[in-house]
Order: C-alpha cells, then structure tokens, then sequence
C-alpha cells in the first residue's frame, strides 16, 4: 500500500497497476492518472467491504486478493475512461452496426466482488 501526497492511502502499488495495464496492451499512462484511478478503485473496495480502517493499515496486513480485487476495479475504470471496456462483448458493422457488452458503469467489476465477499462487513447487502 502506497500513500499519495494527499495522504489518501491506496490497497495496491501503483507498479502493479501499470503491469496490468502493460499486459493488457494498454498506453502508457503517467503517474497522476495512475495514482488517481488506483484512489478511486480503493475508495471503492473499501466502501464495498465497509473496511475504512484499511485506510491506515500497514501494507503487510492487506491481504492479496484484497490488493488483487483494487486491481481488478483500478484496471476496469481505465478501459471505461478509455472506452476499450474489456467487459465488450460483442461488435457488428453491417450496414447500420452494432455492439452490445456489459457496461462497468463505475460499479466494481464481477471479479473483484467475487474476492471481496468473504470480507463484507456482517449486515451489508
């Protein structure tokens, strides 16, 4: 977990989000917008999981899949600014043309709540 300067704490580095998004053959994006979307994707893990005492927790006490779910969540918002949604499904171009996918609309994406059920706060639905 690294800390921002303007104290904002994240739920996985920001060398991580940038070697999913390499991977996924995405542009370079600089530091500002990584750091931006990695605060907005912990923002809302820890809202989901009801968990705002990760907000000072050491980096060691974040458990992996928790860090892996900020990825996911981070990864999905940058295809939605960029509107290359890894979410799209399908595509068609005759004559008028066509798509239909799963939009993310700022939600977290499937994957991610998978991980982050086991750690909801009793009495969240």
């Amino acid at each position: 977990m690294t800390q921002t300067s303007s104290g904002a704490h994240l739920l996985a580095p920001m060398g991580d989000l940038r070697i999913q998004l390499a991977i996924s053959g995405a542009d370079k994006t600089d530091d500002d917008a990584l750091a931006m979307l990695l605060r907005d994707a912990s923002a809302r893990v820890r809202n989901y999981v009801g968990r705002a005492d990760w907000l000072t927790a050491e980096e060691d006490t974040i458990p992996d899949d928790v860090r892996s779910a900020t990825l996911i969540t981070a990864r999905a918002l940058f295809f939605d600014l960029q509107r290359g949604d890894p979410a799209l499904r399908s595509e068609s171009e005759s004559g008028i043309g066509g798509s239909s996918w799963a939009p993310f609309e700022g939600a977290l994406p499937h994957e991610a709540t998978a991980m982050l059920n086991r750690y909801r706060a009793p009495g969240l639905s």
